[in-house]
């Protein structure tokens, strides 16, 4: 698991602690996923530049952000930019051998024929300090909207 640290960010948390706690999830969701949309659309310019063709075009085509299933810690919740499982038929391949890959896991950490292609990796390496920023930003933004209607 990847994440980011918001770090400087204590006043924000104090702010959103003096909210009703339903009004600061629903902010701290939203900033979180607009966070990981930067990620998410670096990432799929990466998928057409980077592995290009019909491939890349369907990288680009599915992937999505996905809320987490499980809380790891209490209150807790995360996001993560992942393909759709719409996809999953069109990025499984079988050998003659009947031995089953997936094509995008080979493409980013590469395989016995192809060194690996980090499209994913280099996306969130490249933007995790603007999501993080954005993160910030969308905080303060849901906070004062929230604050002006009290």
């Amino acid at each position: 698991m990847i994440g980011v640290d918001l770090a400087g960010a204590m006043e924000l948390d104090n702010k959103l602690r003096n909210l009703e706690a339903k009004v600061g999830k629903k902010i701290s969701r939203k900033a979180v996923r607009d966070g990981a949309k930067v990620i998410r659309d670096r990432a799929k310019q990466n998928a057409r530049s980077l592995v290009g063709g019909k491939m890349g075009k369907l990288l680009a085509k599915y992937l999505t952000i996905r809320a987490w299933k499980r809380k790891y810690q209490k209150g807790g919740f995360g996001v993560s930019v992942q393909l759709s499982d719409k996809a999953n038929e069109q990025f499984v391949s079988i050998s003659k051998s009947g031995k089953r890959s997936y094509i995008p896991s080979a493409i980013e950490y590469g395989h016995a024929y192809a060194a690996p292609n980090p499209f994913m990796r280099k996306a969130f390496d490249e933007e995790k300090n603007k999501a993080a920023n954005k993160i910030i930003s969308s905080l303060k933004a849901g906070i004062e909207e929230e604050a002006k209607k009290k």
